[in-house]
């Protein structure tokens, strides 16, 4: 998990934002590492369906570069960066999947 080179940043961002919202929630988020970006909503999750991450991700990818896990970028590769949509019986699925880690102690 390295920092993303600056010429895949864009691609990676756009997929990122591209997700579908898992649970959408107001409110403003603020960049905590540098003041380059905020993002109305930022805290929302979104999802590929196969993982989850919140909409500002996006942002530290596109700025700073911020490494995802080697799995994520695999699938993203595979996928050619285009994030699938995702239908209501796969959104409630991801959903479950968020409230059984919450369950668990892990979120």
């Amino acid at each position: 998990m390295g920092e993303i080179p600056k010429g895949e940043r864009k691609t990676i961002a756009e997929y990122l934002r591209s997700g579908t919202p898992i649970i959408a929630l107001m409110g403003f988020s603020e960049d905590i590492l540098g003041n380059k970006f905020s993002r109305s909503g930022g805290t929302a999750l979104m999802s590929d369906g196969r993982f989850f991450w919140r909409l500002d991700a996006a942002d530290y990818v596109e700025h700073y570069g911020i490494g995802l896990p080697e799995e994520f970028i695999a699938y993203g590769t595979e996928r050619r960066w285009i994030a699938p949509a995702l239908s209501r019986d796969e959104v409630v699925e991801v959903d479950d999947r968020l409230n059984g880690l919450r369950r668990a102690g892990v979120l």
